[in-house]
């Protein structure tokens, strides 16, 4: 799995590898639970190690140049949102009356998420996903564009 296979055709992920591995011991350890199987291959076979990668992440002057770039764009006030660290289903969740110009505050309280072919909107994944973001002038003004 993790030589052939997914989609680029390069192998698997360790991460993907490992997890199918859970998903077969699981299934095995049932087999022998129910006496269709003695013992359970699966059990002896090692997870891929996962190796950490530092997430690469734009300077100030990159972030700069891309915002210019993108400032006549409808969606302007998304990418700044993106630029700040929310993600695509906070960014997607987000209402105008979670906008508050005059406090100069958003309040990220949901998130929309495809599910299969329906668009579900939740509570963000993790308890700290709730939060309140401090606008800066630049973000105020994207976002302002972005709903006239």
């Amino acid at each position: 799995m993790s030589k052939v296979g997914g989609r680029s055709g390069k192998g698997r992920s360790p991460r993907t590898v490992a997890l199918m591995l859970t998903v077969l011991v699981k299934c095995l350890s049932e087999a022998v639970a129910e006496c269709i199987i003695a013992t359970n291959p699966a059990r002896h076979v090692r997870k891929p190690t996962r190796t950490h990668t530092e997430m690469q992440t734009w300077r100030a002057p990159e972030m700069r140049r891309f915002l210019e770039r993108v400032a006549d764009e409808p969606l302007v006030g998304a990418w700044h949102l993106s630029a700040l660290g929310l993600r695509r289903g906070e960014v997607l969740g987000l209402r105008w009356r979670d906008i508050d110009f005059e406090a100069g505050v958003i309040q990220v309280r949901q998130a929309r998420v495809q599910a299969g072919r329906e668009i579900v909107t939740n509570e963000p994944k993790i308890a700290r996903g709730r939060r309140t973001i401090l606008m800066h002038p630049a973000l105020a003004a994207a976002l302002k564009e972005t709903r006239r």
